[in-house]
């Protein structure tokens, strides 16, 4: 496997490729210092995110067992040496509920952990039943997953869903989202803009019902704003002609 292995990573940190990918994996890996990098970057972020859950106190009556259980060991430290151990103590069985708050906390909790952590775009678009805007989630989970940083633009009246991505290396990359058209003949033109400087062109794209991923020739890096105008196709303008319909500040992205 000579390609990288990026949108494999979050599977193959999880353990849920099958025995040929994860092998293909591990071959590239040995091989490819920037993947492993990202693995290991990978693992650690996945192994913090169960910090994020809410503890669960255990209940009042298994710690007044617990308690009593060592009281009596203490008193008689010897016996304890030579006497049969105590039995096990018996937990009060719950009921098998899933409305109790405590199961929908952890149920909540499990969900944004898989969302974040979920699989490719790729494969997430081969299910028919995956809408446009779960599929545009994904890809800004994994993207959060892998250490960018992201910037999104409000909806605006277009209702864009869109947003910016800059990798821990500075590229820069352009998720999109299920966007409304943007006309017969017309494209979104993204622009970086400095100061009063002429706003520099960071590529073109076209709205729909399809999530993707662009990468984007020029970097973020050194702007203060990003907008969207609509322009003539397919190739766009050299300049703004219309009114910024989205912007947002990546001053600090």
């Amino acid at each position: 496997m000579t390609e990288h292995v990026g949108d494999l990573l979050p599977e193959y940190v999880l353990d849920l490729l099958d025995e040929e990918e994860r092998r293909q994996v591990e071959d590239h890996l040995s091989s490819c210092a920037d993947c492993s990098s990202r693995a290991a970057e990978t693992e650690d972020t996945a192994g913090k995110l169960p910090l994020a859950l809410r503890p669960i106190d255990p209940p009042p009556a298994l710690r007044s067992r617990v308690m009593a259980a060592a009281a009596q060991t203490s008193e008689h430290p010897s016996r304890a040496a030579v006497q049969t151990p105590p039995p096990p103590i018996q937990l009060r069985p719950r009921p098998r509920s899933w409305t109790g708050p405590r199961v929908m906390a952890l149920v909540a909790a499990a969900a944004v952990i898989l969302f974040v952590v979920g699989v490719s775009l790729g494969r997430e678009l081969q299910r028919p039943k995956t809408s446009a805007m779960a599929s545009y989630r994904q890809l800004v989970g994994t993207s959060v997953l892998h250490g960018d940083r992201i910037r999104s633009f409000p909806t605006g009246s277009v209702g864009a869903h869109v947003a910016l991505a800059v990798s821990p290396h500075g590229a820069s990359s352009l998720i999109v989202g299920p966007t409304r058209p943007a006309g017969a003949q017309r494209v979104y033109q993204l622009w970086f803009i400095h100061g009063r400087r002429p706003p520099v062109s960071a590529g073109i794209f076209l709205g729909g019902s399809v999530a993707h991923r662009m990468s984007l020739a020029r970097s973020v890096s050194g702007f203060q704003t990003a907008a969207v105008t609509v322009e003539p196709g397919p190739r766009g303008s050299r300049q703004p002609t219309t009114k910024p319909i989205l912007a947002t500040s990546v001053a600090h992205l």
